[in-house]
């Protein structure tokens, strides 16, 4: 039986009533055949315009479109991809309330990455917590960060740099010797906020400022058997965002920061679907000319140095659909 005859055969089991056809989803040819077979048996016709967000009715101007309800969570639109999630640092009380203490610190943290005269205490900052941490192997097989040197000596602050680790002392993320411009972290967690994961709580708390329908931080997830984490995603009227941070230097020649792109194309475009984005969010500005061009390539949006300043603006322009 032929899918026209299969159509028919239902309609006839449905009896008098009207029938409403839904010309989503398929090729033009398969949506132009469905239409045609079709059109002396249905009395109304939509279209689901996922763009603008809205159901569309056809040959009927006086109806007017009807807007999406915004149905999907991160679980649900991932789940849909065939992706398994297995919990988000953003998950927990505690968590959440240490981002909101330290929220003042992250600010001033942006405000040193989009200031060209201020952005180099990122990467004095970044250096210094990398060296304090180190990735060691333990008994059990995994791997966890530990403080190996948790002492660190800056060469030269300013006084703003200065007020800055003052109030990381008053947060209890460090003690500060002024005279010595040295730094001593509490615990590994403290140097790795220090040392990036500040950026990721920015976006968390943008998402949040912003009242995007699900937004987390450090999502892990499970795709094709090998398993990720991705720093920040967030769904806002059915469309998924998933945003890497970076505050590292991407320098002239370094063929690794071409394998964050493809790493973040790799993970987003098996799981964000045909209008979810990826963004690559950088502390520091990336102006190397073959980056920009690979991630224009790659349909990667890239946020960096001074434009991380606009990066709520960005946000609530993604949340509008523009």
């Amino acid at each position: 039986m032929c899918i026209r005859d299969r159509c028919q055969d239902y309609i006839r089991q449905l009896g008098e009533t009207d029938i409403t056809l839904n010309l989503t989803g398929g090729n033009k040819l398969m949506t132009l055949s469905a239409y045609h077979e079709l059109h002396d048996e249905c009395s109304a016709y939509i279209y689901t315009n996922t763009s603008q967000g809205n159901i569309e009715f056809l040959e009927n101007n006086q109806q007017p479109a009807v807007k999406l309800e915004s149905l999907l969570n991160i679980d649900d639109y991932l789940s849909a991809y065939g992706v398994q999630t297995s919990g988000h640092n953003s998950g927990g009380e505690a968590w959440r309330e240490r981002v909101k203490d330290r929220h003042a610190l992250t600010m001033k943290l942006a405000k040193f990455a989009s200031d060209e005269r201020k952005r180099g205490f990122i990467g004095a900052l970044n250096y210094r917590c990398s060296q304090a941490l180190d990735n060691k192997l333990q008994p059990n097989g995994e791997y966890k960060v530990i403080l190996v040197k948790p002492t660190q000596v800056f060469d030269y602050l300013s006084p703003e740099n200065r007020e800055f680790l003052k109030d990381c002392q008053k947060h209890q993320l460090l003690s500060f010797d002024e005279s010595q411009k040295s730094i001593t972290f509490n615990t590994p967690q403290d140097a790795l906020y220090l040392g990036g994961m500040w950026l990721e709580e920015l976006v968390y708390h943008l998402a949040g400022k912003h009242q995007l329908n699900d937004y987390r931080c450090g999502q892990k997830v499970r795709l094709q058997k090998t398993d990720n984490e991705l720093d920040v995603v967030m769904v806002h009227n059915n469309r998924l965002l998933v945003v890497e941070c970076k505050t590292i230097r991407f320098s002239n020649q370094d063929d690794s920061d071409n394998d964050i792109l493809y790493k973040l194309d790799s993970v987003s475009d098996s799981l964000k679907g045909l209008y979810g984005e990826a963004w690559l969010v950088s502390a520091r500005s990336i102006d190397r000319e073959s980056i920009l061009e690979r991630a224009k390539s790659l349909n990667i949006k890239i946020i960096s140095g001074k434009d991380v300043h606009d990066l709520s603006k960005m946000l609530l322009e993604w949340a509008n659909g523009k």
